[in-house]
Formats: C-alpha cells, structure tokens, sequence
C-alpha cells in the first residue's frame, strides 16, 4: 500500500500526510495520536482537549483539514480523485451534525438499522453513477430540427445543444418532466450533484467542504422542494447543467465527437460551458438556502451574449449542393445556352481523382484551384464563404460572389463542388456474411443458377444525371412496382463494343405548367404593352437557353458511359437512396430501416403474411397471383389456424360472407361439389 501510495502522491511520502492513504477508516481512527490534534476548521462540538470517546470524532476533523490542504497543491487529476476521498466521509458528518452527537458509544451502537458508523459505506457520487442515457445522444437533433422529440431525455439533451433559441420554455420543460417521470427527475437531480459538487474530471472549480455539505443536503431533500426550486428563477443555471452533461456524454461516444466537432465549433462551445460551470461552483452563497446563486442567472446570461458566434444553425444541404444551386440560377438569370465554354472537360475527371485520395471532410479544399489557374484572391473569398455556411449556415455573401465571377473561374470551382458532391453521396459498406449468402442464394435461385453468379447482380449507374438503373422494389398506392421486373431502365447500347450509355431525357420546359397572373388578383400590376412585350421576350429568352441547356445535358448523359456496380453484398449510398439487393426476392432495392426482420431485412414487397409474395398462388387452383391484389382468408386445419389465398374466381360469396372461421376441408368440398351456399357438414 505504501508502494502505491507513494507512486500516486509521491510528494507527500513521509510526511503528515502519508497516512491518510494507509489502510481504511478503521486503520486510521487507532492508530491516529490524539496529541497531534488541535481544533480544526471542522469542530462544531468546539471540543479544546481531545479524549479517547471523541477518536472518531477528531480523526474526522484531522482527515478534512489534511485534505482540504493537499487538494490545492495536488495535479488536477489528483485533485479529482482526492474530492472523492472527501466526499466519502461527508454523509457520516451530516449526520453527526443533523443529530448533534459526536461520542464514540453513539456512533458505534447499533439502534436497530445499524450502527451510523455504516454511513462512512455509502457509496460516493461520481461521474460514473450518472443514469445511463447515452445512448439517446445519437438521436439528438444535431444537424437538423425536423426529428420528433418524443423521448424526455432527447428533448432535454437537444434543448443543450448550441443552437438558437433552444432555452425558450425549458424551466417549465424540465419542471413538466420531472413531475410525470420519476426517471427524468433522478436524471436531472444527478446532473446537479455532478455540475453543482464538480464531480466531472475535467472540473477545476470545486466548493469547499463546508459547501459541498450544504448542496448535498439540499440535493437529497424530498422531491416536491426541488420541484419548487426549480420553478424559480433558475433556468439559465439548469440550461448550463444539462449543458455540462451533454459536453461529457459526447466525449463518450468518440464517432458522434469526431463528426460534430467538424461542423460545431464543438471546443470551444465545451470550453465557454466548463468556463461557465467553473465560475458557478466558485461563487461562494452567503444566503440561507444554498441553491439560491443570487446574481448567477445574470453572470449566465452574459455568456450567453458572448457565446452567439457559437451557435450552429441546422442546414439542409451541403455547401457543394448550395453552391451548384447558385451558379444554375446564375445561367438562368443571364441565359446561358452552354454547359461549359471556357474550362476543359478533362478538368473534371482529374479533380475527381485527386478527391478520391484524400479522407471525406466537411471542408472542400478550394486551395486545390491554383492547379487550375483559378487566382488566390478568389480561392480566399470562396474559401471565407464556406467557412461562414458551415458554422452559422449563411449564404448571404454567396450570390454576389458568383455574379463577380469569370467565366473561367466560375466553371472551376463548380466542377470542384461537383467532384465533392459526387464524393459525399456516392459511397459503398460492405455487408455481414451472413446477408451476402442470403443474397447469393437468392439470386442462384431466382435465375435458376447451379454454378457461379457471373455477372449477375451487376447493375449500373449514370454519374452525370445521377440515376440509378436498375428496377427497384417498391410500393406504390399500394400496389407493387417492379417486383417482376428484369433489367434496367433507359439504357443505351452501342452495336459496335456493346458499350452502355445513359439514355435519360430531361423534361422539357414547355411541359411544365406556368404561372399566371388571374386579373382580379393582379389588378396592382399596372404594365403597359410595350412592358408586357418585354417581359415576354426575356421570359422566352430564358425559356429557350433552359432548353438548350437541357439538350445538351442529354448529349451528355448519350456520352458518358454507365458505371458497373456488384450490388451483392454490399450496400451504395447513391445520393438521396441507398441500394442494394433484397436477400429474400434478389430484386434491387431501396434500403429503408422499416423493412427488418429477425432474419435482417427485405425490400418491402416480397413477403406477406410471412410468404413469398411471388410464390403465393391460389390455394385451390394453383393459379399464381401476379399483379392482383388478394386479401388472406384466415381457416383451420388439423385445429390449427392459418391464412390461405383464393383467386376471384375460387372465392365464392358463401365463404365470403361466412360469419366464422371455415376448415380447409369445408372449403375443398365446397368447391368440389359446386357449392351456391355453405352447407353444414351433416349434409
């Protein structure tokens, strides 16, 4: 013991000091010298003369005072850990204070639930004891505001998080909560004890004894009190204590820290929030009740004000995405008729391969331009613009950027932004092996294959108009789509190499209705006909260089070759879908977390009612159901309940309109004898 001691607390080996560690409480009360006691800072019995029926009571006041000592001069991990050693020996003077006896003979005599000497066995409050919540963090709205919040603790956590507005009502949210959930209201009285006592590690403020004594007296009074409390003007320091557990709970899941530090300014949100807390357990309370803080609410809301550039603001699409939306409405507004006139076409593939090199990042790297020839001083001002956008989702400086904008330099940096979106929303996870056989044999056995697969399962996708070519699953009006369906769609061959090409047709712009303004709800417009005349001329202009645009995009995609992708086995986030291939149908699908099963998951369309919905036939005349819709007839067999099909011309109206559930074999014998109406069996 005294190796280890040493080892932790090497500056205080031999010393006064050194015995505090040795042993347990026990240890420490006989072998401790009553000569070495003097009155302490702890003496409420304001004993001068220390006797043998007061041991426990003066090695208490000795280990307070030593430690109290120690824990200025300690490194801050020490310091951590030395509070704790405190704080063990606190619930046995609150009690020796709320009782206010102090003799060995009471402290050691057992009155029937034990001696109170067993308080030095409570279990201490730490960082570690607070109520296992993490694993609702994922599902906060971090990056969006859309997600129902209907889980408390999820509310609570996204209420911290640093975006606007998210303190409105949350003294009355937390007041609601912890009346209806007792869980909530453990949740919420433990994240007190952690921010208020300094019990996370990373704390540097701690209150003294004496403070520590009176918070935990208070945290532990009845439930009704801390619900009054509450409902005081204390909402900013509330804010700042879930603030303080979100700060820790993220740093315990290392994958949401890492991605949230990308488009936060995470750091220094944790620092302002510890800086915050810090300040609040260093302000001493002179008042009666401990948990007042008068002027903390002030000092809070201060740092609120200063904490603004902070703020995240959720965006809905990536600065890649915004920047290209831009630059489309650019071409229309000066009506371009040209896809690309100034940079090379070449240029693009070679952006792409040097973005598959680098790691994914939020950031696109605009310094990649000066291989281009694009001039530093744009790079800067792009580069300054997304920096803005990622951190408080501003664009204002966006449109007046692009309109001062070259040609040449205007074409580079959309090529780039398009490279990086093609980057972020083209990607491949590998699936477990246990779902690739799934695949493989469903695949072997809808194609009837004995060997190898071959090409089978390949599907294609066009880059250019970002479409996926393969025939999907999926439920439409409730009506199956495609589950039949074989090959892919508007695909072009060359007859010479049997190359493949994209054959999608964009819509044109005639085919889509345009406004008009109705005369009784215009009547403020006043135009002349030579205004009108004009309008209609730049309408048209813009019209026709849109379509230009359009036909040359079709050039294009009739250019680009189609990509090959082996869907088996893995599944390809392909922008907005995720596909892959359904291990129960061997169709191409659209990954959706609906469709699980104990088994893993399918498309959604090939099984109903626990049967393969393309094997299901009808039970009396074999007749396959195809594209029909058939509703299951619930019958028993063997005294067994189950679900049957019958096709429109088997499902006669005596066994639709039965009243109760009908054997299998009443219904075979139905059928067999021409039945008009059911019969009962004795006949």
């Amino acid at each position: 013991m005294e190796d280890i001691n040493k080892i932790l607390f090497p500056h205080f080996a031999s010393t006064p000091y050194e015995k505090l560690f040795v042993g347990n409480f026990v240890d420490l009360v006989n072998t401790f010298n009553l000569n070495d006691w003097k009155p302490t800072m702890w003496n409420p019995k304001h004993i001068q003369t220390p006797t043998e029926e007061f041991s426990i009571y003066c090695t208490l006041g000795w280990l307070i005072e030593k430690v109290e000592e120690i824990i200025p001069t300690a490194t801050h991990t020490n310091q951590y850990y030395l509070t704790l050693y405190l704080d063990k020996h606190l619930p046995m003077i609150i009690h020796m204070e709320e009782v206010n006896k102090y003799n060995n003979s009471y402290l050691l005599t057992d009155y029937g639930d034990g001696a109170p000497i067993k308080f030095l066995e409570k279990e201490v409050f730490h960082e570690g004891m607070l109520p296992d919540v993490l694993n609702y963090i994922p599902n906060c709205s971090f990056f969006s505001d859309n997600r129902q919040k209907t889980n408390p603790v999820v509310h609570l956590l996204s209420k911290a998080l640093p975006q606007r507005c998210t303190i409105r009502n949350l003294r009355e949210i937390i007041s609601d909560y912890c009346r209806k959930y007792d869980d909530i209201y453990n949740f919420i009285i433990a994240c007190m004890k952690c921010s208020l006592l300094g019990l996370y590690k990373t704390s540097t403020n701690r209150p003294s004894y004496r403070t520590r004594i009176k918070i935990m007296q208070q945290l532990d009074t009845n439930k009704a009190i801390m619900l009054q409390w509450m409902m005081k003007d204390h909402q900013q320091l509330l804010f700042y204590i879930i603030k303080e557990f979100l700060v820790f709970g993220v740093r315990q899941i290392p994958s949401i820290f890492e991605e949230i530090n990308q488009r936060y300014y995470w750091e220094n949100f944790e620092s302002c929030v510890l800086k915050a807390m810090n300040m609040v357990r260093k302000f001493e309370n002179e008042t009666k009740n401990i948990l007042d803080f008068p002027n903390v609410e002030y000092k809070l809301i201060s740092i609120n004000k200063q904490q603004v550039h902070h703020l995240y603001r959720p965006k809905r699409h990536s600065f890649a995405t915004t920047v290209l939306t831009e630059i489309e409405k650019f071409d229309d507004i000066k009506c371009v008729d040209y896809i690309k006139k100034c940079i090379p076409t070449d240029y693009i593939d070679i952006m792409y391969q040097m973005a598959i090199r680098v790691p994914l990042n939020i950031k696109i790297p605009f310094d990649w331009l000066k291989c281009f020839n694009v001039s530093s001083n744009t790079i800067e001002n792009i580069s300054n613009i997304q920096e803005i956008y990622n951190q408080e989702g501003s664009k204002s400086n966006l449109k007046n950027f692009i309109h001062s904008l070259n040609r040449y330099e205007l074409e580079a940096i959309r090529d780039l932004c398009t490279v990086f979106q093609r980057k972020r929303n083209v990607r491949i996870f590998l699936l477990p092996a246990h779902i690739y056989k799934q695949q493989y044999l469903a695949m072997k056995k809808k194609y009837e294959i004995k060997g190898p697969l071959g090409d089978i399962g390949k599907t294609y996708i066009c880059l250019h108009c970002k479409q996926f070519k393969g025939f999907c699953n999926h439920i439409n009006k409730g009506k199956r789509v495609n589950l039949y369906a074989y090959g892919h769609s508007k695909i072009l061959v060359e007859d010479d190499n049997l190359k493949l090409y994209c054959g999608k047709r964009c819509d044109k712009v005639d085919a889509k209705k345009r406004h008009s303004n109705l005369q009784q709800y215009s009547s403020f417009i006043q135009m002349d006909d030579e205004e009108k005349q004009k309008l209609a001329i730049e309408r048209n202009k813009k019209r026709n260089s849109k379509e230009k645009r359009k036909d040359l995009k079709n050039q294009i995609c009739a250019n680009t070759e189609l990509v090959s992708v082996n869907l088996i086995g893995v599944l390809m986030q392909f922008y907005d879908n995720m596909y892959t291939i359904c291990p129960v149908c061997a169709n191409f699908m659209i990954f959706d977390s609906k469709y699980f099963t104990e088994n893993g998951f399918y498309c959604g369309c090939c099984i109903e009612h626990g049967k393969l919905y393309s094997n299901i036939c009808c039970e009396w005349c074999k007749v396959p159901r195809g594209n029909e819709t058939w509703t299951p007839i619930l019958v028993k067999e063997n005294e067994e309940k189950k679900n049957i099909y019958l096709c429109s011309n088997c499902h006669k109206p005596w066994i639709r309109n039965s009243d109760g559930i009908l054997e299998l074999e009443t219904i075979k014998r139905g059928l067999i004898n021409k039945w008009k109406r059911l019969q009962h069996p004795s006949n």
